[in-house]
């Protein structure tokens, strides 16, 4: 068993284990785009995209979503869709 010393050293591992997935729905990686932007910057105080700019307004309303959670909890999160994503995969 892995161990690790720290949350950071969980959500860094997590980021990079995320590429080995071969199959991610689109709400997944929205979801899981939203908790690494909140877990690395905190909350979203960028301006809103144009609608028609689709990709750049998804990606915006899913890190406005996470908005108020902690960078630790968001990190948490993260991490464990990322497990659960792999449990799917494996399973």
């Amino acid at each position: 068993m892995i161990r690790y010393d720290s949350i950071d050293e969980l959500f860094e591992n997590s980021t990079k284990l995320v590429f080995e997935l071969e199959v991610v729905s689109d709400e997944n990686k929205l979801f899981l785009y939203g908790l690494y932007k909140q877990a690395t910057l905190g909350n979203n105080k960028t301006t809103e995209p144009s609608m028609l700019n689709f990709k750049g307004k998804a990606k915006w309303k899913a890190w406005k979503k996470q908005s108020g959670k902690g960078k630790s909890r968001a990190k948490l999160d993260y991490v464990d869709l990322v497990n659960q994503l792999f449990d799917q995969k494996t399973g």
